[in-house]
């Protein structure tokens, strides 16, 4: 096209020459149009380059951040490898590495065998309580009974320590409890194990973990206390719950972090009970749970604003027998064995700030035969409901719980409410209900947070004898304010 335009523009000036000046002029057209030619040659060849270069920037932009990665990649795999940190070891004069991650303040050996983390919760509450009054119940020095109380202590104050030692995968842990809480009266260790994760040919199957720590039993009773969506947990979770124990777990997430699994074998008198037990029985107890989209942890809030939906559902059974048992916050002690079975079922979801939790209970006690006027065998029931949504994300969230329980729904109401097993402490026969709404404002998630509660608590009934009753549906009113600080 631009040799025909140059052919036609020749022939223009050719034909509108005056004919004695052509030869003088031919000449210099020929080297104008020469000029032209060459110069379109060149732009042409700019052009070109141009593309090219655009064409290789292009490139660069999709495949640099691959090879960046690949890059980031290789060099973070070796220098994991006990060569390279062998030789960061060997040229540093430092002998250990010092920072502050998730778990707190932490030291580290420069070859990544040994770490040691340490970090530190305290919880401040504030409660009111609104008693129904009752002329048959009267305060003494340990109980305020139907008075109003108004009052602040140290719900929580605990340190604990994280690591592993000589390989990654010998992890343990500690927690401290110091003095607040009313049973308490020292300063005492919560959990005490370790946890390893490294047999061979097994070890991406099953890990064990021995010591003191929570029985894998209930949800909300393996989240952490610090991680809770309203300030305590429910009247069904202090009813149900099976505490801390000593004994092992054989556990572990498969299938990509969607099928969680827990077999463990307990002695059954619950937490720091370090005499021998009593006879050969033992607390059995099995947990599994399915989290269809992938892992799915414990805390209860959505406070990382899921983009996706997350889910689980879970199932657990214990069972324990004895001369002494343990069930949520009461220990039982007879002469002759009681038998315990109890179930719970388990589900949860999150989704771009809301969460919503479920759990139900079931348990059942047989005692021997002659301990009480009742029959033999008491049946319990209970479940919870929990949900909250962030009003702000990663801010504000409100939430609420409702739960409903009955210790022995499958009794008569009218008989005398002795404790399972005998003896002078009684229990509240009927059903127990909580009503809860709450607001939590998170200042740095979790670790600093202000959280407040409304509660009403219908209680059962209490009878000292089958024809005294002391209360009849007792009612109270509290209202709950607590800050917390992990660090």
């Amino acid at each position: 096209m631009r040799l025909l335009a140059i052919a036609v523009i020749t022939v223009f000036l050719v034909d509108f020459t005056p004919r004695g000046t052509v030869g003088q002029d031919f000449e210099a057209m020929r080297q104008e149009l020469e000029a032209l030619k060459a110069k379109l040659d060149a732009q042409d060849e700019e052009i070109k380059y141009l593309r090219l270069k655009v064409a290789k920037e292009e490139l660069a932009k999709a495949v640099e951040p691959e090879l960046e990665e690949k890059v980031e990649k290789v060099v973070q795999d070796y220098m994991e490898t006990p060569e390279a940190k062998k030789k960061i070891a060997d040229a540093s004069p430092a002998r250990l590495k010092a920072g502050y991650g998730k778990k707190g303040f932490y030291l580290e050996s420069l070859d990544g065998k040994f770490h040691l983390a340490m970090s530190g919760r305290i919880q401040v509450l504030y409660t009111f309580n609104d008693r129904e009054t009752d002329i048959n119940t009267t305060a003494t020095s340990t109980s305020p009974g139907d008075r109003d109380t108004s009052s602040f202590r140290l719900r929580r104050g605990r340190l604990e320590w994280d690591g592993h030692a000589f390989t990654k995968d010998l992890k343990y842990h500690f927690t401290l409890e110091t003095p607040g809480l009313a049973t308490a009266g020292a300063t005492h260790l919560l959990d005490y194990y370790v946890n390893y994760s490294g047999l061979p040919e097994v070890g991406k199957y099953v890990a064990i973990k021995g010591g003191q720590f929570k029985v894998p039993f209930s949800r909300q009773r393996l989240n952490s206390s610090s991680s809770l969506q309203l300030v305590d947990r429910s009247i069904v979770n202090n009813e149900f719950n099976l505490d801390r124990d000593v004994g092992v777990d054989f556990h572990r997430e498969l299938f990509g972090e969607k099928f969680e699994y827990h077999l463990g074998v307990f002695t059954g008198h619950g937490i720091n009970r370090r005499n021998e037990n009593a006879d050969n029985n033992m607390l059995y107890v099995g947990r599994i749970a399915w989290h269809p989209f992938g892992f799915f942890d414990y805390k209860e809030t959505d406070y990382d604003y899921s983009e996706t939906l997350k889910a689980t559902l879970g199932f657990a059974a214990a069972r324990n027998a004895g001369g002494e048992i343990r069930t949520g916050s009461v220990r039982t002690a007879v002469s002759d064995d009681l038998y315990m079975n109890i179930f719970t079922w388990d589900g949860a979801l999150k989704y771009k700030g809301f969460s919503l939790l479920g759990e139900a209970f079931l348990r059942n006690l047989r005692e021997p035969a002659g301990v009480s006027t009742r029959s033999n065998r008491s049946n319990a029931i209970g479940y919870m409901v929990q949900g909250g949504y962030f009003l702000i994300p990663k801010r504000l969230e409100m939430a609420a719980r409702y739960a409903w329980l009955d210790r022995e729904f499958n009794k008569d109401k009218s008989t005398t409410a002795i404790l399972v097993g005998g003896g002078t402490n009684r229990r509240t026969l009927g059903s127990d209900e909580e009503i809860t709404l709450g607001l939590n404002y998170y200042f740095n998630g979790h670790k600093n947070k202000l959280q407040a509660d409304v509660t009403r608590l219908d209680q059962g009934f209490l009878r000292t004898s089958s024809t005294s009753r002391v209360n009849d549906d007792k009612e109270t009113w509290r209202f709950r304010l607590q800050y917390q600080l992990a660090f």
